[in-house]
């Protein structure tokens, strides 16, 4: 991806995941998980530490510190696209997956991380107006108080708390994000 040197260097202090204790294959598992992502990654680990099998299955490339794309250029080249009626656009591994129908569009993550490569581990609050709105199903709208709940618990656990600076991930997403703005303007 055209790492400075300084860059690569960077990278070569972390070991490489996908390769490490790897093996062939097996023919029979006791759990296997598809997508590395948070909920795949936690559901692989607990299953190990109970003595389970695993195989967990991603698609995509493993992005290592310094790895992922800083300029404009370098972000269209990891775009992938599904449109209805027509074939994926790039060759169904670049780190930003979208598909779109006509219902939903969807942003995934495609790498060793899913999701989670792409959206940095931030959580919102939602905004009250989302979950007013009149499209929502009549029985979820009928459900919001246990939604709350099911946020209150869901926080009460995971315990998330705002960074006391700027995240290095973000900061390189300020970057793009910066050199997506120059190309526009």
């Amino acid at each position: 991806m055209g790492q400075t040197p300084s860059a690569q260097a960077h990278t070569k202090k972390f070991p490489v995941l996908s390769e490490k204790d790897s093996e062939p294959i097996a023919g029979q598992y006791d759990v296997v998980i598809v997508g590395s992502g948070y909920g795949g990654a936690i559901a692989a680990c607990r299953s190990a530490r109970a003595g389970k099998s695993v195989c967990l299955l991603e698609r995509g490339r493993e992005f290592r510190p310094g790895e992922f794309p800083e300029q404009f250029a370098a972000v269209r080249q990891q775009v992938q696209l599904k449109l209805p009626g027509l074939d994926y656009e790039g060759k169904g591994l670049e780190l930003y997956d979208f598909v779109v129908s006509d219902d939903i569009t969807v942003l995934r993550g495609c790498g060793l991380g899913g999701s989670s490569l792409i959206n940095a581990g931030v959580a919102m609050d939602t905004d009250p107006r989302v979950l007013r709105d009149d499209s929502w199903p009549q029985d979820f709208q009928q459900d919001l108080f246990n939604f709350k709940d099911d946020i209150k618990r869901a926080t009460d656990m995971l315990k998330p708390t705002p960074y006391p600076h700027e995240p290095e991930k973000f900061k390189e997403l300020k970057k793009v994000a910066q050199g997506i703005q120059k190309q526009v303007t």
